[in-house]
C-alpha cells in the first residue's frame, strides 16, 4: 500500500492499533549475520505505517501483522548509505514519538 492509502481494519476484530515503523529493507542475503556485520546488508529505509490485531498476537507476533491492507509503505527508500547509524533516528507522526530497537541484533 503507499503511503497515503487509508489502512484497512480487518473484519475479524475490533481493536485494530497502529504505529510508526522504520523498515530495514535487506539487500544482501545472509545468513547467521553477526550483529557487528549486519548493517553491511541492509539496502536502505523507509517509513512504514504498521496496523495490527493484537488480540491475534500470540507467541508468533507476526499473527496480527499480516492481514492484507494493513501497512503502508514510503513515501521515499533512503539509501543505507545516507544513515549510517539507524538507532539514531527518531521517528514522529502523528500519535507517537519514538526512537528505535537494535536493528543490527534484530537483523543477525
Amino acid at each position: 500500500m503507499g503511503i497515503f492509502s487509508r489502512l484497512v481494519k480487518p473484519a475479524v476484530s475490533d481493536q485494530f492499533d497502529y504505529e510508526g515503523e522504520l523498515a530495514v529493507v535487506i539487500g544482501k542475503e545472509g545468513r547467521h549475520i553477526p550483529a557487528s556485520r549486519a548493517l553491511q546488508h541492509v539496502a536502505g529505509y523507509s517509513c512504514y505505517n504498521e496496523g495490527s490485531v493484537r488480540q491475534r498476537h500470540t507467541s508468533q507476533f507476526l499473527a496480527g501483522k499480516t492481514f492484507a491492507g494493513t501497512g503502508a509503505f514510503g513515501p521515499w527508500l533512503v539509501t543505507a548509505d545516507e544513515i549510517p547509524d539507524p538507532s539514531r533516528l527518531t521517528l514522529e507522526n502523528a500519535t507517537e514519538t519514538g526512537s528505535w530497537c537494535n536493528t543490527p541484533r534484530q537483523i543477525s
